[in-house]
């Protein structure tokens, strides 16, 4: 909320409705997080975990467990390059 006042940016007109933050407690604390600290002031806001943090981290486990050959890592980061793909062209177009 210091970050709106620094901006002069009057919080009696902002509505926020959601909020979107990587896992770091700092962020997305329940207590004392930037989250607690936006919910306490929008009770109505939704938080959700980061969907690209998200990918990221099912990205790395999946490097992790990947015991094969090179051919097979390179064929699985391929398709997770096109989804990766997928995702920025469908956001691009997006009405959001």
């Amino acid at each position: 909320m210091q970050y709106f006042e620094e901006q002069n940016i009057n919080t009696e007109i902002v509505h926020i409705v959601a909020q979107s933050y990587d896992g770091a407690s700092v962020m997305s604390g329940h207590l004392n997080g930037v989250q607690a600290k936006v919910q306490k002031q929008y009770p109505a806001t939704i938080y959700t975990h980061c969907m690209a943090h998200r990918l990221n981290l099912v990205v790395l486990d999946l490097c992790k467990s990947i015991k094969v050959i090179n051919f097979k890592r390179k064929l699985v980061l391929n398709i997770v390059n096109e989804i990766y793909f997928i995702y920025r062209v469908c956001k691009k177009y997006s009405i959001y």
